[in-house]
């Protein structure tokens, strides 16, 4: 799956968990901002086990420095990128199995617990002319550090994935929104949003934003013909026997019980096969090929599913009469 679809997908993820609509799985029901900031983030994490290749969209958050033909200063994203697909064996090896999901989800937990205090915020942001009362940063609890490094970074490669910087116009501004900044500048946005003012348990949330879009990504690839190595680094075929009857023809043909047992038994060693092959990825390949009009269409889909969705809490929250209106 493409990164726009991987994006597209956890944000949806999230909005079916915590919007109210009817069409949602309404587990854990949350404000506006919330959702939105939740959606955003999540869809960054959907990004981050492609961090094992170079040329994903993850990788290329910072390009290199280039003059002419020269590479002047390489890419640190995409350098970090082929460092972690060496030491994890290569692209969809162990940052996308149920090790490499652990190990992301852990590693975010004490991020969680670095807070500057809400006095040392208001302070910093009285030098620039904001005036804010401390209990509006983080209900008093100050601004989480480690939740502003995480949501700055999946914040923009979500929104270099989704285009959201691809802003019209010709003034200086949106020529640098355009720019590979422009991603960074919306992350910045946001991490500051999310770490300042947001009131939320960070030490669940976080944690949660990167199972989930870690998840749903290898969820994602595994609907592609590659696959993906769930159990990695345990990653073994099936029974030889598997692939035998996978491709040798029931015998007899007719419709007695004998050959009924044998197509039955063809077809299930055939699905077998399709979803359990040779090289011991898992898959249910029915989007086919990475970037597949298939693909294209599920990522248009849910696009609009988690729009309808968000839009949904809008209206409840600011125009509570229309609510019967819509689902």
């Amino acid at each position: 799956m493409m990164g726009y679809g991987h994006a597209t997908m956890g944000a949806a993820a999230y909005l079916a968990l915590t919007s109210t609509s009817a069409l949602a799985l309404s587990a854990t029901p949350q404000d506006v901002p919330t959702m939105a900031t939740g959606a955003l983030l999540t869809a960054g994490a959907a990004l981050l086990p492609d961090i094992d290749h170079h040329s994903a969209t993850i990788a290329k958050t910072v390009p290199s420095a280039r003059f002419l033909r020269w590479t002047l200063i390489a890419s640190p994203t995409e350098n970090v990128a082929r460092a972690v697909g060496r030491v994890s064996g290569g692209h969809r090896h162990m940052t996308h199995s149920l090790i490499g999901i652990a190990v992301a989800t852990a590693a975010v937990i004490p991020l969680a617990l670095l807070h500057l205090p809400a006095s040392w915020v208001t302070w910093l942001l009285d030098l620039v002319g904001v005036q804010v009362h401390p209990n509006q940063v983080g209900g008093g609890a100050g601004t989480n550090l480690g939740v502003l490094m995480v949501s700055v970074f999946l914040a923009a490669v979500a929104s270099k994935a989704l285009g959201l910087n691809q802003v019209r116009g010709g003034d200086l501004m949106a020529l640098i929104m355009r720019t590979w900044l422009g991603p960074w500048i919306i992350g910045l946005a946001a991490g500051v949003y999310a770490s300042t003012f947001l009131n939320v348990t960070w030490l669940v949330l976080l944690p949660a934003i990167i199972l989930l879009g870690t998840v749903i990504h290898c969820v994602g690839d595994s609907l592609t013909t590659q696959g993906v190595a769930w159990l990695q680094p345990w990653n073994r075929p099936a029974p030889e026997a598997v692939y035998r009857a996978a491709r040798r023809p029931p015998e007899p043909a007719g419709a007695s019980t004998r050959a009924l047992r044998a197509r039955a038994v063809h077809l299930g060693a055939r699905a077998v096969a399709t979803c359990w092959p040779r090289n011991g990825y898992l898959r249910i390949p029915v989007l086919g090929s990475a970037g597949s009009k298939r693909e294209k269409v599920l990522d248009a889909a849910l696009g609009l599913y988690g729009a309808w969705l968000l839009f949904h809490d809008v209206v409840v929250a600011w125009a509570p009469d229309l609510t019967p209106y819509i689902i």
